[in-house]
Order: structure tokens, then C-alpha cells, then sequence
């Protein structure tokens, strides 16, 4: 056998290798577990770093959120630290913490223009992006209609589409306030503001951000299927009102698209303590919760639960938690391994080949400075009284880094998304399509 006949054999086996090794992975930026941590910090990442001991990649998702104006252009961020160790990212984007979670809508043009400048220069393939945050909720004194929140979101998607080597991103539609009802604005969060932006949106959607908490620091608020107790509003009372938005999609079958838990935990009427440091099992409850939906619904898997929140600056809720007992809880959810795909793990062709893939480096870490960490303003409108369903007052914001700016502009790379059902008019389901 000839030596060129045996180098132009291996080169084939490689290449066969590479791709089938591909093929059996999920793309970069995205990871294959379901855990997840919601603000990127340095302590969180080592964290996760640690916790992952013994896998191929790290464990989980990094959701980060920024305020990124409407000036019409952005240096975007970099990941790449990130997602060469395997981290799924989330990236969200508002426009201000102070001043709302959108623009006024006759600037929406700008926003969308400023969120793919941000997605145009980001670095580390990222590749899930959700549009501004809770818009049913009073953010910088005021809210957004349902038809303006699904306008600029459909402004901001076209946007994000026409960026070359992002046309497959998905760009979600973001999570409502749960728990909240305004009878003579928008009326209910789910059946009234929700349905409303689906039906505005029709089928143009890559996924979908949910929201969900318990009220209580218990296994059993996370298991728990009691309703709203006034007998009118058919939510859970609990964390499985993520079920409520699960089932509302089911009904109007949009099956087997994106969805992602992007805040999770405890809430609950001060003047208490939503996370009691203490181990009680609670993350290992709310993993196996969402493990076991997932087994029980292949058409509506979801892929991260990003407990809210890993910080070191309080937004004024008290669901900071990034220490003693609670890491502990966290970590042992961790070793469960569990996963929302069968694939293996992210990284094995990377975009710039001088990026390391899967292996997990000894420390993986993003500079941030005390007071500068990805934080948020939160609204607590709909999270008070659990017998009423009234205005809240705005708690204050809270610092936030807006994250390192790069000149770098991502790279074409073909992402490959699962594929969606949309609703045809005039009976239910069901067209696949990717």
C-alpha cells in the first residue's frame, strides 16, 4: 500500500470521525445538561466548573443580561471563554434597566438595529437571545401592550435573521410576569397577554422564555399542583406553573420548539427570606421536576432551568444565594447529569481553531469587578399577595456590567435547529418545519 493511498485513508477516517463526532454533539454555545446559573460571574463559573467534575464539558448554562440602549449600534460581548468549555449561553437583551425593558415604540427601528449590531459583534457563538424581559410587567414606569411587545420582538428577530451566520439563531420570545392579572389594561399574564402576542406573532418564533417560582422554600412547593386560591385564575400557585405555559402552547399546538426556564426559585411576601440558607434538597427537586416533565413530554423538552440568581449585588428581592448550603443543593442537582438531549457535548469542530473545545480548563473565569456584575431591575408586580393581583411598587435598580465589548464579528457557521410545529388555520397541527 502505497504511502499516499494510506495518508489519503486516514484523512478520510478523520474527516469521518470529525463529522460524525458532529453530528452527536450539540452545537456550540449550547450544552446538552439542563442546569443552569442566571448572571455571569467569575464564582459562578467556577462553580460550575467544579461541579462538573469528571464530565466532558461543563454542566449547564450562563444566562446573561444587558441593557443595550437604541443607539443603532453595539460592540457586543464575548463569550468565547464561556462556550469553549462547554456552557450553553443566554444571552438577553434589554433596553435599559431604569427606563423600560423596550424603548417607546416609535423606536423600536433603533432597538432592533442595536440588538443585531450586538449579535453581529459578539464573540464565543452564541446563538439564543431573548427580546427584553417580563413586557407585561411596569419597567421604568410603564409596560408594553401585547401587540408592542410582539412587534418589536418580530422587529428584533428579522433583525437578528439578516445577520450573516446567524439566520438559524433563536431569538425567543421573552417570559411574562407570572401571577399577574390587570383587568382594565392587559388583563391576565397567561390567557389573556400571552395568547395575545401568539396570536399577533402567528408562527414566526424560534422558542420560548418561561418564568417560574414557588412561594415557598419547600420540595413540596416545587411539587406542589395547588392553584391560585381565589378560585378564578387557573394558575399553580407554585413552580409548576411553568405547566400553565406548557399546556396553553400545547393547546394551539406549537409543539416541539425551543423552551427555556430562564428564571427559576423562590419568591415569597416580605418580609421573608425567599432562600433560608439551607440544604432541604430544593434544586435537586426542581431538576428532577423538569427531568421527569421531559421524559413524559418529548414535544415540549425543556432544555435549561436557570435558577434567578448568582450575584453578589441584591436587586431588592433577597434571590441572591451564591453561597454556604445552597451551592451545595445546587451542586448535588449537578451530579444527577441530567440532560434534554442525547447528544454529547458542544465543541467539536470550534469556529477559531486556536479555541480549546470540551476539555474543562483548570479555571474559567470573566473579569468583574464588585458592583459591575450582570444584573437587573425586577419588578415585583404580580409576585406580592397571593389573595390579590394589584399593582406592586418598582423596587430599585440595581448596577449591571455591560459586558466586554469586541470588534470581532462571529463567523458564518450553520446552526442547526430542531424542527417546529406551527399552527394551520382551520384545525390543530400540524406543520413541521425547521
Amino acid at each position: 500500500m502505497s504511502g499516499s493511498f494510506k495518508r489519503a485513508t486516514l484523512y478520510f477516517f478523520l474527516t469521518f470521525m470529525i463529522f460524525a463526532s458532529s453530528a452527536l454533539s450539540v452545537p456550540r454555545g449550547e450544552s446538552p445538561y439542563i442546569y443552569g446559573i442566571h448572571d455571569w460571574t467569575s464564582d459562578a463559573v467556577d462553580f460550575f466548573v467544579t461541579a462538573s467534575s469528571g464530565s466532558d464539558c461543563v454542566r449547564g448554562w450562563i444566562l446573561h443580561a444587558e441593557a443595550i440602549g437604541d443607539s443603532g449600534s453595539h460592540g457586543g460581548g464575548d463569550f468565547s471563554s464561556l462556550t469553549s468549555a462547554g456552557f450553553g449561553v443566554i444571552v438577553r437583551l434589554d433596553y435599559s434597566w431604569g427606563a423600560g425593558t423596550l424603548p417607546d415604540p416609535d423606536r423600536f427601528d433603533e432597538f432592533a438595529a442595536t440588538f443585531a449590531d450586538y449579535v453581529r459583534n459578539t464573540r464565543g457563538d452564541v446563538h439564543v437571545w431573548i427580546v427584553a424581559n417580563e413586557p407585561n410587567l411596569m419597567w421604568g414606569g410603564r409596560n408594553f401592550s401585547p401587540q408592542e411587545y410582539a412587534r418589536a420582538y418580530t422587529m428584533v428577530r428579522n433583525a437578528v435573521h439578516a445577520v450573516p451566520g446567524h439566520e438559524n439563531d433563536q431569538v425567543l420570545v421573552t417570559a411574562m410576569g407570572i401571577w399577574a392579572d390587570h383587568p382594565d389594561l392587559y388583563g391576565d399574564w397567561l390567557y389573556d397577554y400571552f395568547t395575545e402576542i401568539l396570536d399577533v406573532i402567528g408562527g414566526d418564533y424560534d422558542g420560548f422564555a418561561i418564568h417560574a417560582y414557588t412561594r415557598e422554600f419547600s420540595v413540596g412547593a416545587i411539587q406542589s399542583d395547588q392553584m391560585w386560591p381565589d378560585g378564578t385564575h387557573q394558575w399553580h400557585l407554585h413552580f409548576r406553573v411553568y405547566r400553565d405555559v406548557c399546556h396553553l402552547l400545547r393547546s394551539r399546538c406549537i409543539l416541539n420548539v425551543p423552551l427555556y426556564i430562564t428564571e427559576a426559585g423562590n419568591v415569597c411576601d416580605p418580609p421573608c427570606d425567599p432562600y433560608p440558607d439551607a440544604d432541604i434538597g430544593y434544586f435537586v427537586a426542581m431538576y428532577n421536576e423538569v427531568d421527569a416533565w421531559n421524559q413524559a413530554h418529548p414535544d415540549q423538552i425543556i432544555r435549561a432551568v436557570i435558577p434567578y440568581r448568582w450575584t453578589r449585588n441584591d436587586d431588592g428581592t433577597g434571590r441572591d444565594f451564591c453561597s454556604g448550603p445552597l451551592k451545595s443543593d445546587l451542586q448535588r442537582a449537578i451530579a444527577g447529569g441530567q440532560i434534554w438531549t442525547d447528544t454529547g457535548c458542544p465543541g467539536s469542530v470550534p469556529s477559531d481553531p486556536s479555541e480549546p473545545t470540551t476539555e474543562i480548563p483548570a479555571e474559567v473565569s470573566e473579569e468583574t469587578k464588585d458592583g459591575t456584575e450582570s444584573a437587573e431591575t425586577e419588578e415585583t408586580m404580580g409576585r406580592g399577595d397571593a389573595n390579590e393581583t394589584t399593582d406592586a411598587t418598582e423596587t430599585p435598580p440595581s448596577p449591571d456590567a455591560t459586558g466586554p465589548d469586541s470588534g470581532y464579528e462571529n463567523p458564518s457557521d450553520d446552526i442547526e435547529i430542531p424542527p417546529r410545529t406551527v399552527f394551520i388555520s382551520g384545525g390543530c397541527c400540524c406543520a413541521t418545519v425547521r
